[in-house]
């Protein structure tokens, strides 16, 4: 049967156990529109094969199938599409409208291209959002992008394609397209987010209960504090534990989410990957100007520049404009958290993640050496 015709081509996919038929819906259209406009589907690759860092043959041909079985007699390890270059890397794609990617699905993905190409392949992802995107893939691209690419190639060759153009209003429909003022994303997660508002706290302030005694014990080092760690609920844009009360920055330390970083006057690590887990010492430089100068200058400098050297998987930010608190240790939430699946494995990896934090930031010293000479 020819797949030249699009409503043949619709007609001839497979449903798939537990996978939206939009996406295969939204896949074999996509492939179709590729495959039926070869020019469109170069342009398509090229992009692909610029942002693998991939240089492309120069007469660029491409066969794009959908469905790929890896055995003939497999109907469940199934890529969703594939362009075969000619004379170059297979184009391994797996396409998501709002779904989640399967455990090691690009894993499989991967050991799949080796078997089928072994010549060479690039993983691309395609997406609702930048929440979904994965470091497996070697390409990540939003439907958005695609709605760009389209709409850019035809601009660029002047064509009349109804087609094309009804699948970038098909995009639209379904909330791929570029992002409206009331999102599709938006007014979907809404509830969701409303969801995990309610209970980060509790989540947060459980864990004031459960912190190792030795990562207590270093930071009433440096806070020459005894106070017990307490839970404060959203202020400033942050919920989480503090260390040492707010009067007595001295310096103080703040472990927790924050969700908002206005306030602070800092914006978040990774906008499009929610809020971020951070560490932050807190500071009253008010109380004692030449203190404050001299916090500055032999720790808050020193750690930063410590930190700059990238041997670690956070980011810093370094005396900010909110002198309240000027040094930010922090990571997506999103990532932190990766590969969770419950609550107790949420909290063990929180407690986790924020003591390999405070030893990030004691490791050189610079505290330990304030405490006992300020």
């Amino acid at each position: 049967m020819s797949t030249d015709n699009l409503f043949l081509a619709l007609r001839s996919y497979t449903p798939r156990p537990d996978r939206d038929p939009k996406e295969d819906f939204t896949t074999e259209a996509f492939r179709w529109l590729l495959a039926s406009e070869s020019e469109l589907g170069a342009t398509y690759a090229e992009h692909v094969l610029q942002r693998a860092g991939v240089v492309a043959p120069a007469e660029l041909a491409v066969d794009w199938r959908t469905q790929v079985r890896v055995d003939a007699d497999d109907r469940v390890d199934i890529i969703d599409m594939v362009g075969e270059v000619a004379g170059g890397p297979a184009l391994v794609c797996e396409h998501k409208v709002w779904s989640a990617l399967g455990h090691l699905q690009l894993e499989r993905y991967r050991s799949d291209a080796q078997r089928l190409y072994p010549e060479g392949s690039v993983i691309v992802l395609v997406t609702a959002r930048r929440a979904q995107h994965s470091n497996d893939a070697n390409v990540c691209l939003l439907w958005s992008d695609v709605y760009r690419i389209i709409q850019t190639w035809l601009a660029d060759s002047e064509r009349q394609l109804p087609i094309a153009e009804q699948f970038l209003d098909y995009l639209v429909h379904m909330g791929l397209g570029p992002p409206a003022p009331l999102s599709h994303e938006g007014i979907v997660a809404y509830r969701p987010a409303m969801e995990f508002q309610a209970r980060l706290p509790r989540q947060l302030e459980e864990l004031t209960h459960h912190l190792d005694p030795p990562v207590l014990d270093a930071v009433r080092r440096f806070t020459r504090s005894d106070a017990p760690p307490t839970f404060v609920k959203e202020r400033w844009g942050r919920v989480g534990i503090e260390f040492a009360s707010e009067p007595s920055w001295d310096p103080a330390l703040f472990v927790g989410v924050v969700l908002d970083g206005a306030d602070h006057q800092v914006g978040l690590s990774h906008p499009d990957r929610g809020p971020d887990l951070s560490l932050i010492l807190d500071y009253n430089f008010k109380r004692d100007a030449e203190a404050w100068s001299r916090f500055s200058e032999r720790v808050v400098r020193p750690i930063g520049a410590r930190l700059s050297n990238g041997s670690h998987d956070f980011d810093v930010v370094v005396l900010p404009q909110n002198s309240w608190h000027p040094l930010h240790l922090r990571r997506p939430l999103l990532d932190a958290l990766g590969g969770t699946r419950t609550a107790d494995e949420q909290r063990a990896r929180l407690l986790a993640e924020m003591g390999r934090g405070i030893e990030v930031l004691l490791a050189g010293g610079e505290l330990a050496t304030w405490a006992h000479d300020p």
